[in-house]
């Protein structure tokens, strides 16, 4: 019950279970819920930049869903990765003419997924938050006054009075710039676990739903 390999078609999330791999599920329903409230208000369907946001958004959930429900589920660390695997996956593709649905690569294939889709909200985030969807300004760091990212923190502490904390989406963004970037990208190892993935997700929903509330 629960993993990619028993319910092809269905993954059912439990909120009781102490299992390895149901033990972000009470998070992810949450995070569901939450996606759910942001595209109903009536601000958020006003703007094709925060659906289009949020759609990603939801997309980046199914991904952790189908990395931790995966068989076996996605594990950190992670060790090097392991180039016999990846021939095999592609010999898969080419000579048997099928593509396996499970194992450890899959679990990395949909964290990774996760990842990326968490970088592109999260750009995309700090552009409908600053009220400049069309910018194609990067995110920029705190040391720049005039960065996307100081630009919303300054709007989010005039909304809240207090600091926005984007710890754990700044090092998702990292990781996933070190994946587009780097050249050996991640074969040697990660830097993410699933418990920053789960944070950089709540930070991101803490944002638009403030932003939401605004008038």
């Amino acid at each position: 019950m629960g993993s990619l390999g028993q319910t092809p078609w269905w993954i059912e999330l439990e909120t009781n279970s102490r299992s390895k791999v149901s033990r972000f599920d009470g998070d992810l329903i949450g995070f569901g819920q939450r996606i759910a409230i942001l595209l109903g208000s009536a601000k958020v369907t006003k703007s094709v930049y925060a659906l289009a946001t949020l759609d990603d958004f939801l997309g980046a959930t199914y991904a952790l869903i189908l990395a931790f429900h995966n068989d076996p589920p996605f594990q950190y660390p992670r060790g090097k990765a392991d180039a016999q695997v990846v021939l095999d996956r592609a010999r898969s593709i080419a000579k048997a003419h099928n593509v396996r649905m499970n194992g450890k690569w899959m679990a990395g294939f949909h964290f990774n997924s996760a990842l990326f889709r968490l970088s592109a909200v999260y750009h995309r985030s700090l552009k409908v938050v600053t009220g400049k969807p069309t910018s194609r300004a990067h995110v920029g760091s705190d040391r720049d006054s005039n960065s996307l990212l100081s630009q919303a923190k300054r709007i989010y502490t005039t909304w809240t009075n207090r600091s926005w904390d984007n710890d754990n989406i700044a090092r998702v963004h990292e990781e996933v710039n070190d994946l587009k970037h780097t050249a050996a990208g991640k074969f040697w190892g990660r830097n993410v676990s699933q418990r920053v993935a789960i944070r950089a997700v709540e930070e991101l929903l803490g944002l638009l739903e403030t932003w939401n509330l605004q008038p």
